[in-house]
């Protein structure tokens, strides 16, 4: 069993989709991002709530819309910058 960093595979999710052209971003998710998922589902230590919710939002990445998809980046990558409504 391997052991995938959360941490490490989404710092280059973020990189390879953050302002990236619509075909850029779906070309890595079809090709390179079986590592980051992986990271997701295997983790042991979150509940499936949370597990669905970021898969959810990485889903959100692969919308045409440049500006949703570069929010839902920047609210994965930064934990700090999330402010309570």
């Amino acid at each position: 069993m391997s052991f995938y960093d959360f941490s490490l595979e989404k710092s280059y999710f973020c990189s390879a989709i953050y302002q990236a052209p619509f075909a850029k971003r779906w070309r890595w998710v079809s090709r390179q991002s079986h590592i980051y998922f992986r990271s997701i589902v295997a983790n042991p230590f979150w509940s499936y709530k949370k597990k669905i919710g970021t898969l959810a939002l990485s889903s959100l990445c692969l919308l045409p819309f440049s500006a949703l998809s570069d929010f839902a980046v920047r609210y994965i990558a930064n934990p700090l910058a999330r402010r309570r409504l």
